[in-house]
């Protein structure tokens, strides 16, 4: 089982086990009978935790068709191992609505609608940087992202970006290895004289 294989697992797991702390937190408030009554989740860890669960189900069809579609191009495995860890680390947190993830996004201000659309474009990201006609343009997206997170570390959170650095430098290593595929579609956009 490769890498890549183990987090598609890691993430279903992930999925499931986002409701332990709810029902951990309702002993005895939580009826095995109505497992999904609306009830029981209105309210703090509760609402969270069903909150992070859904946004993994969402998650995780994207993620999965972007790793089965690498392995079945025949893409070099490390890099889709390598691409498969960086999605899980990166976008989860704030797809599941990791509590750290609800604050960092409460303190830039702009709203939790903001988390959403950042995991998803890193989702997106993703997926096109393991299918090869689109990888450079999924490194370009997910480099513009990580362009976006370093600048709000520094000016907005005012703390270092290591990690969205980390991850801006891997993918403009890869828009730098690919820049030859970009430019016929940048030249026919106009944005680009050949």
């Amino acid at each position: 089982m490769t890498i890549a294989e183990l987090c598609l697992l890691g993430m279903v797991l992930l999925t499931i086990l986002v409701l332990a702390p709810a029902k951990l937190d309702g002993r005895g408030a939580f009826d095995n009978a109505y497992p999904r009554d609306p009830s029981f989740y209105t309210k703090g860890l509760r609402a969270r935790a069903l909150g992070a669960h859904q946004n993994g189900l969402e998650a995780f069809p994207l993620f999965a068709a972007a790793v089965l579609l690498a392995e079945m191009h025949g893409s070099p495995q490390h890099m889709i191992d390598g691409l498969a860890l960086a999605f899980l680390g990166a976008a989860s947190g704030k797809l599941l609505g990791k509590p750290e993830m609800v604050g960092l996004f409460e303190t830039i201000g702009i709203g939790q609608w903001f988390r959403y659309v950042t995991g998803l474009l890193e989702v997106a990201g993703a997926v096109l940087i393991v299918v090869p006609r689109t990888k450079a343009f999924g490194a370009a997206l997910l480099a513009t992202v990580m362009v976006g997170a370093v600048l709000t570390h520094l000016f907005i959170l005012h703390n270092a970006p290591t990690a969205p650095a980390v991850l801006l430098v891997l993918a403009g290593t890869v828009v730098w290895g690919r820049r030859g595929d970009l430019k016929p579609a940048l030249t026919r956009l106009g944005l680009v004289t050949s």
